[in-house]
């Protein structure tokens, strides 16, 4: 605590006594015991008159260390267990309390100073009486540790996420863990991607433990692909302004889809004829606006009227996780002119 001034007025002195007195004032420094070290300095005045600067230095002691070494100070102490040290923990006097003198009397300290996980309040009394404390021993139990390098889990069949473990030891290590724990993961479902899962060991007698591992949620389930409406992809020429190709966009040929994301990447695999053409004749092409297609060759008009020819492609989706279906072929069908009656579905191209 800091220098005490104390100053009082003193009528009895005369005005033309100037030194070593103040006229009217007497000031005297009582430093309290233990006082910070240093220079001190204030301003002393007189009811009339000058004023004047008193300082002085304030040293340490035999007096001032013997009581600061007296007052016992109590610490603040939380600790974590960690494998394989998980039944409690040894600690120093030192980690309890500083000062209180040569001898302290300590109460409520475990056996051997060895403080199991839980609470424990230990008091801390001085040796010279004059001052005391607690300090709140706060020791965590083993929490778990994440396993490194843990495989991704895979989405449930026909969803879009992953139960929780059936074992939660596949997720933790169980040399982590302290006598009589259990462990439990939450939460019980994780969406696609990298997530969080937080894992809880409950040890006897209520206490428990938390730790927070990131674990990779993948889908393994392939798109699927069909082919689009009820008849096969068909084609003849149009009055004016053909091109002499069938030109089929993939929507008109397969629909995809995938119930995990965005819609599935749809890719021609191959395309060959089947009848009355060379594999030539199917090639993969693209729709006025841009968007890929495959396109047949119309055959030649015959001298027996309308020509038929039919293609097979052969198309593959694959979704944005990288699953891709298994490789679908659809026919497809051109005529050489306009046929009659025009099959249902079959469009001028």
């Amino acid at each position: 605590m800091p220098a005490v001034c104390t100053c009082r007025t003193r009528p009895d002195l005369s005005d033309r006594t100037l030194t070593p007195r103040l006229p009217n004032a007497r000031c005297f420094a009582r430093p309290a015991c233990p006082a910070p070290t240093g220079d001190y300095k204030f301003l002393v005045a007189g009811s009339v008159g000058p004023s004047c600067t008193v300082a002085f230095s304030v040293e340490a002691t035999p007096a001032c260390d013997a009581a600061a070494a007296g007052k016992v100070k109590c610490s603040k102490v939380n600790i974590n267990l960690q494998a394989p040290a998980c039944n409690g923990i040894k600690l120093k006097k030192t980690d309890l309390y500083s000062g209180g003198g040569d001898d302290p009397t300590i109460s409520n300290l475990p056996a051997n100073k060895v403080f199991a996980p839980g609470k424990t309040t230990v008091r801390v009394d001085a040796t010279d009486g004059r001052s005391k404390c607690s300090v709140r021993v706060n020791v965590k139990p083993c929490a778990p540790v994440c396993l490194s390098n843990l495989a991704p889990l895979t989405a449930d069949a026909g969803k879009c996420k992953a139960s929780k473990p059936s074992d939660p030891l596949s997720i933790v290590s169980g040399a982590s863990l302290g006598p009589g724990a259990t462990v439990t993961l939450s939460p019980s479902t994780f969406a696609l991607g990298d997530r969080k899962v937080t894992a809880t060991a409950k040890y006897p007698g209520g206490l428990s433990a938390k730790s927070s591992c990131i674990i990779t949620v993948v889908d393994k389930d392939p798109p699927q692909i069909i082919a689009s409406g009820s008849g096969n992809p068909c084609g003849f020429p149009r009055s004016s302004g053909g091109t002499g190709q069938a030109c089929f966009g993939l929507k008109d040929i397969v629909k995809a889809k995938d119930g995990c994301g965005k819609a599935p990447t749809v890719t021609v695999v191959g395309c060959n004829a089947t009848s009355n053409g060379a594999n030539a004749d199917c090639v993969a092409g693209s729709l006025p606006n841009g968007k890929p297609a495959v396109c047949v060759t119309y055959p030649a008009q015959g001298s027996g009227g309308v020509v038929i020819r039919t293609a097979t492609v052969r198309v593959r989706a694959e979704d944005t996780s990288g699953n891709q279906s298994p490789v679908l072929a659809v026919p497809l069908t051109v005529y050489s002119s306009k046929p009659s009656p025009v099959p249902s579905g079959c469009k001028p191209k």
